[in-house]
């Protein structure tokens, strides 16, 4: 019965693996990210010739990086998941 394309129950599987696979793969992209993210923001913060204020605007400019970078990498493996 799960050799059917149009099975009620194979797409509801389907779904579920694909949202599980959408969290592990945003949960390592986050991970990876934040990571790469402080690193960069602390050597930002420690030149000699950055302000505070400068550090700061780094800072939230990575942030924004990151959650737009993560969110099209979760979208397109979530697509390319579910085609796939």
């Amino acid at each position: 019965m799960l050799l059917f394309k149009n099975n009620p129950l194979r797409i509801n599987i389907m779904w579920k693996f694909t949202l599980i696979n959408v969290a592990v793969i945003g949960i390592a992209i986050w991970l990876a990210g934040v990571s790469v993210k402080d690193y960069a923001c602390l050597l930002f913060a420690n030149s000699p010739s950055v302000t505070i204020e400068e550090s700061a605007i780094f800072d939230q400019t990575m942030q924004t990086f990151l959650i737009k970078a993560s969110l099209t990498a979760v979208l397109i493996a979530a697509f390319i998941h579910y085609f796939l």
